[in-house]
């Protein structure tokens, strides 16, 4: 078949050829990295596993993420699939466990990976895609040719949530802090997103608008704020709880004791057991009662912020 395009100069085939040399090697060198982010991927073990599912409810936020598809040519049973995100746009490729699962028509799982870039050997045909990184979900229906292998790179948009709660004038207490973050925006508005009991712990999002709840146990603080978050930054929220420190035990020292604290109008936090315990209290009057056996020891104490009180009862 003769070329109708005019007939290019020694220089211009010369320059044409060093294109093409360029585009295939990218097409390769992108193959290659995908392979060994799957490679790599499927060598993690349960304890990453268990860290991506810790919130099995993760709401679905989009069914429409952009995405870059690359395609290669491949004699016909050698099809298949390579699979990766980037957390923004011009972003590189996402180096952390992403949950993937891929169906096929009828609903059948094809592929399940934990790997941050993943591939399968997969007959032509029509696939849903389903990812989840961190509090992202999302799913997408690909379709793939025969003889062609796909390589497809989602662009997820995700930012992070950086929560460290504190206590004003005292800083991080002993007890243990339970971080929750709800949706303000987007399709997931409304929803649970996020949980946290690690200070500091960095909580994968999609970009949008949040409302963080930061709480310790046992006490009775509750501090609220929000937040913005944009893709490929992480957001940093301190929060310092206007609230004080009781270290209840009693004297001497005695085994299977349950606490009560009431506060001034009555109201009860759920019993604590242990000799001793912390307890992370707004600023008040209380009454700290310990039960032991057919035994009741009660004490009666203030606490204000930024304060750490030894509450002592003695049998």
């Amino acid at each position: 078949m003769r070329d109708t395009v005019p007939r290019a100069s020694h220089q211009g085939r010369r320059r044409s050829n060093q294109t093409r040399y360029l585009v295939a090697l990218a097409a390769v060198l992108l193959w290659s990295c995908l392979f060994a982010g799957f490679q790599l991927g499927s060598a993690l073990n349960a304890a990453t596993t268990a860290s991506i599912d810790r919130n099995p409810e993760t709401p679905l936020l989009s069914d429409n993420v952009a995405h870059e598809i690359r395609m290669e040519s491949t004699r016909p049973g050698t099809e298949g699939l390579e699979l990766a995100g980037r957390l923004t746009e011009d972003g590189g490729l996402i180096q952390r466990p992403i949950a993937w699962l891929v169906r096929d028509s009828s609903g059948e799982i094809v592929m399940r990976s934990t790997a941050p870039a993943a591939g399968t050997l997969t007959p032509p045909g029509e696939y849903e895609v389903e990812a989840t990184y961190g509090a992202v979900r999302f799913k997408r229906r690909i379709n793939l040719p025969p003889g062609h292998r796909l390589g497809v790179i989602f662009t997820l948009n995700v930012g992070g949530i950086r929560v460290l709660p504190r206590l004003s004038g005292i800083g991080l207490p002993a007890t243990p802090s339970f971080t929750t973050i709800y949706a303000t925006s987007g399709s997931a508005a409304g929803q649970l997103v996020g949980v946290s009991e690690l200070p500091g712990e960095i909580i994968r999002v999609g970009s949008g608008s949040y409302r963080i709840e930061s709480r310790f146990s046992p006490g009775n603080v509750l501090a609220v704020t929000e937040v913005v978050v944009k893709p490929g930054r992480m957001s940093a929220v301190e929060i310092d709880h206007p609230a004080g420190l009781a270290h209840l035990s009693v004297k001497p020292e005695r085994p299977a004791v349950s606490w009560t604290i009431t506060d001034e109008t009555g109201a009860e936090l759920p019993p604590i057991p242990g000799s001793t315990a912390d307890v992370v209290l707004r600023p008040g009057r209380y009454t700290a009662r310990a039960e032991i056996g057919d035994k009741t020891l009660t004490r009666s104490f203030s606490i204000g912020a930024g304060q750490s009180q030894d509450v002592v009862v003695r049998d």
